[in-house]
């Protein structure tokens, strides 16, 4: 039996982006530091796993609620991996469009293009229900700011990538 997820759709994939560059509203991010927002986008409650500096602490409490025991995460850090191809996917289909910059993808930086999202689009994404605009205010925060590397950065705080070996 075939059991559809959000998660491995590279099309609903290619709108979160689409809707977190938007929303977030940055310049230019790592890819790694947009595929784990993506993450925390799509699972929320996840959120609470992470390890949050303590100025930032009260964004963890609006997201300790009791999950969905229809989308809960085992594993945390294969479901991020078995993600992955789905959202470099979907970075390659908005690049196919002219949404994101070929250059800077290729240098492993989500970069958007001048080009407009269509209207329709757009107003998708402002129409988030309150635990998705708390997503959004976190990584407006300093917390979609802080150092991606190196010990006490975003992947380390997540646990969801290595983060000792990077440069």
């Amino acid at each position: 039996m075939n059991i559809y997820h959000p998660a491995f759709d590279t099309y609903h994939a290619a709108f979160r982006l689409l809707l977190l560059s938007t929303r977030v509203d940055f310049e230019e991010a790592e890819c790694h530091r947009i595929q784990l927002w993506d993450y925390y986008y799509l699972f929320p409650y996840q959120i609470t796993k992470m390890r949050f500096p303590r100025e930032l602490y009260h964004f963890k409490q609006l997201f300790d609620f009791a999950e969905n025991p229809y989308n809960s995460v085992l594993d945390g850090h294969n479901l991020f991996a078995r993600m992955e191809p789905f959202q470099r996917a979907a970075m390659n289909y908005l690049v196919s469009v002219d949404l994101i910059e070929r250059e800077s993808l290729a240098n492993c930086i989500f970069q958007r293009t001048q080009k407009p999202i269509p209207a329709e689009l757009n107003s998708l994404f402002f129409n988030l229900d309150a635990i998705h605009e708390n997503v959004i205010e976190l990584f407006r925060s300093e917390m979609g700011s802080m150092a991606l590397n190196g010990q006490n950065g975003f992947k380390d705080r997540t646990h969801l990538l290595e983060f000792r070996y990077d440069l």
